[in-house]
């Protein structure tokens, strides 16, 4: 898919990841959760970014 036919908040979440501003970044990531559940790059970025915040159980639930 073009980057120009992406979503801006996926977009969004891609520029804070890209710049290193991880906190921000998860949060665009769990708006396109909650949008759609099943959203396989959220849910990597999200699952990630609770097991980098020790939160195993949460991680595998997103990761799994």
């Amino acid at each position: 898919m073009p980057m120009s036919s992406l979503p801006p908040v996926r977009l969004e979440a891609r520029e804070l990841l890209r710049q290193g501003r991880l906190a921000e970044a998860e949060r665009a990531y769990e708006r396109l959760l909650a949008a759609d559940p099943g959203d396989a790059e959220a849910l990597g970025i999200v699952g990630l970014g609770a097991l980098r915040a020790g939160q195993a159980m949460r991680a595998a639930e997103l990761l799994a």
